[in-house]
This record gives structure tokens, sequence and C-alpha cells, in this order.
């Protein structure tokens, strides 16, 4: 079977960019994908050379897989460089066993460069490469809507008569105080509208100055999710425009156990 350098160097760059971007998310290392591309030129350059290098071939390909190693996870410990060298290599050699096995069970006249040189490891290593890239996309929209419901809460506020069960914000950019110091919470034009508080001319203290708004008084009791339900007394201002999918933000210095 005749070989062109060519194959080599294109075929085993794509080997080489799936085993390295595999490494490092198997040690949730942030590599650039700059590095990623450098290592697998590298290691494709080196197994186009591997057939004429001769005597010293091993220890050259061991010296190939620390250069990589090093390029997709610097370290500041030598232990993290021994620990990215041997999760490449155990993947190298996992992957070249996943091959092997697969031949022969196939039981096909298959053979073990038809899976290291040309179109089907290509295409095999191209695959590889976007599921990785989609579990580490649906990894952080997990975390960050994972984050982001953490800042809502059940609440249920009271005003005489009238009480509503609703959804809260915290809303830690929410610094406004009443002129007694009061903290002032928002709540939606629906709720504002059913408080049965006095409402009240107010001069309110904000992060860029004072400003003189209607509020109302009210009860809210906030249920945590440790089981833990606290009631403040506070004053509500009216929240005109509809924000973070909640009915309430709540003030930044609420402080419950959970806030």
């Amino acid at each position: 079977m005749i070989v062109y350098a060519e194959t080599v160097f294109i075929s085993n760059f794509f080997i080489d960019l799936f085993l390295a971007a595999f490494t490092a998310a198997v040690l949730k290392r942030n590599c650039p994908a700059r590095r990623l591309i450098l290592s697998a030129l590298i290691g494709a350059a080196f197994s186009a050379v591997y057939p004429i290098i001769g005597n010293y071939r091993y220890a050259l390909k061991l010296a190939c897989a620390i250069i990589m190693t090093i390029i997709i996870s610097p370290e500041k410990k030598f232990v993290d460089y021994i620990m990215v060298l041997f999760t490449f290599c155990a993947s190298t050699f996992i992957l070249g066993g996943l091959v092997m096995f697969f031949i022969d069970f196939s039981g096909k006249r298959l053979t073990y460069e038809d899976f290291t040189y040309g179109f089907v490891p290509i295409v095999i290593s191209v695959s590889c490469l976007i599921i990785i890239r989609l579990a580490d996309v649906m990894k952080k929209q997990f975390l960050k809507t994972r984050q982001k419901n953490s800042l809502y809460y059940a609440a249920r506020i009271k005003s005489g008569v009238y009480e509503k069960k609703c959804r809260a914000f915290y809303d830690s950019g929410n610094r406004v105080y009443a002129n007694n110091g009061e903290p002032v919470i928002f709540v939606s034009d629906k709720i504002y509208n059913e408080l049965n508080g006095e409402e009240s001319a107010t001069e309110i203290i904000t992060a860029v100055g004072e400003k003189r708004v209607t509020l109302r008084r009210t009860d809210i009791e906030i249920y945590f999710p440790d089981g833990t339900n606290i009631i403040y007394k506070v004053s509500a201002g009216r929240l005109s425009v509809p924000c973070f999918d909640a009915d309430i933000l709540l003030h930044s210095d609420m402080q419950g156990d959970n806030l």
C-alpha cells in the first residue's frame, strides 16, 4: 500500500486535533483553538517524517508527545504536565485499541491503515470534534441557565386583603432606598395597582442621585430553597417595564440566609 506524505500529514492533523481537544476536555482545560491547531500541526508534521527518521524514532515520538501536551496546556507544576501527557498518551492508545477492535469485530478485509490515512479518519475525527464542541456549548448553557435560575425566588406579597404569590428576582443592582433609609423593591404595574397601602410621593436615593417617585408600603414573604420563609416590610415602587421575567425585583440588601 502506497501512502503519500501529504495524506499522512492531513490525516494525522485531524486525528491529533481530536486527541488534543479530547485531552483538554477530559482535564477541563480551557485551551484556545490556536493552541490545539498548533499542537496538531506539530504532531502531523512528525507523523509525515516518522518513517524516515531511523533508530531514534521512539525517543523522538515521546519528545513530540511532550511538546504537543505542553502546547495544549501550559502548566505551573510538573505533576500537571505529567497528568496532561498521561491523558494524551492514554487517549492515543485507547483510540488505537478501538480501531483494532473494530477491525477484528467487523470481519471485513480492513487494515489499520484504512483507519489511519485518508477520508475515513478525517470524517471520524471531525465528527468527534463537533461532538466535543457541542457538549461544551451545552454545558456552558446549562451552567448559565442554572446560575440565572438561582436568582429567582418564590414570593408572596400582601397588602391588606390583597395577597398574591408570584416570582421574584434578586437584583444585585437594585440599591434604591426611600428617604427614611428603607429598601425599595419594584413590582409590576398590575401588582402595584392592587396594593392597599397609602401612596406617598417620596424622594428615593439611587446610585445616580435622588429621584421623586410614588411608593406604597407592603409586606413581602420570600420562600428560600432551604425551607425558611422571611417576611420583609418594604416600600414598593412601580415597575412599568417587565424585567427579568419576574413580577418583583428584590432589593440587594434584603439579605436572608440565601440571598
